[in-house]
């Protein structure tokens, strides 16, 4: 049954026409259950159930002049939010925009420390240094839909990568993996080189999909927890297509797993479609005497 507890649309407070604005990501904190982000189509919060109070605001705004993700410089814009993350100790959010701009967040401040695409940095700043690239040149022009992001980590929830859905430049398909590795400690560090971490990871790769579809949406198959928004050393990913068909995937090598003996019979059947069904007699002994093999 559902409890009585009901927390109200706190982005009604930043902006009074928000009222009916829909909660399009939700996750609790990785190391307190007490708090939790929450994120509607303007903007992202943190909300304290030991406060009551959302105690942190996220709200991404490009300047006209700057290029934003989709390379359209000339408008002042908000890029509508797709999706939230937690950094897997709790300590920075990550926010995905349709735009294609990935931002990052401080969770201490709510400063935002750097707003990237999967191939450009540093584009919601103005002037001759927007839109320059970790491999030299420009923007790159108009990308496709986040439709998914997740901050995963290894056995050391420090040693960290992003995992996304969507965000390439067309006609390129397929998840992508920053890897970020371990993050600086925040105590010690200055707030470039925590900004340098994030523009640029220790290695982007690929991890391919069949040509011609996009990822709609990917689950993570963790080691052995379930917890931390399921992110906590995986070891495959099951990625939904556009086509409606399943791929599995182990990660983060990319490598493609033979589904027949990994999942459910139901499940194999969407990894790819089946497309020929063959029937025959079977006796009533022997049928009731059939046990699955694997």
């Amino acid at each position: 049954m559902l409890a009585p507890f009901r927390l109200p649309n706190f982005w009604a407070e930043q902006n009074a026409r928000a009222r009916m604005q829909p909660i399009i990501s939700l996750q609790f904190h990785p190391r307190d259950i007490g708090t939790v982000l929450i994120g509607y189509p303007e903007g992202a919060v943190i909300y304290s159930f030991k406060q009551n109070k959302a105690t942190k605001v996220f709200h991404y705004h490009i300047p006209k002049g700057a290029p934003g993700g989709d390379n359209n410089a000339t408008l002042d814009r908000n890029p509508k939010l797709l999706n939230a993350a937690w950094h897997p100790t709790g300590q920075f959010v990550l926010t995905g925009h349709d735009d294609g701009s990935l931002v990052f967040w401080d969770t201490k401040t709510g400063q935002k420390m750097l707003a990237r695409t999967l191939t450009d940095t540093h584009v919601d700043k103005e002037g001759s240094g927007a839109g320059a690239t970790m491999f030299g040149g420009n923007i790159s022009g108009e990308t496709t839909r986040l439709a998914k992001i997740a901050w995963c980590a290894h056995q050391d929830p420090d040693d960290t990568g992003i995992l996304i859905a969507g965000g390439n430049i067309p006609p390129a398909t397929g998840l992508t993996f920053l890897e970020l590795g371990r993050t600086p400690n925040y105590s010690t560090s200055s707030w470039q080189i925590l900004e340098d971490h994030f523009a640029n990871p220790k290695r982007q790769r690929v991890l391919p999909t069949p040509a011609n579809l996009e990822v709609l949406d990917f689950c993570l198959v963790p080691r052995r927890t379930p917890w931390f928004a399921g992110a906590h050393d995986p070891v495959a990913v099951i990625a939904l297509l556009s086509s409606g068909e399943l791929t599995t995937l182990s990660f983060p090598s990319g490598y493609p797993i033979v589904p027949c003996n990994q999942l459910p019979l139901s499940m194999s059947l969407l990894h790819p479609f089946a497309k020929v069904i063959a029937q025959s007699s079977v006796d009533r002994a022997r049928w009731l005497g059939m046990t699955e093999n694997r």
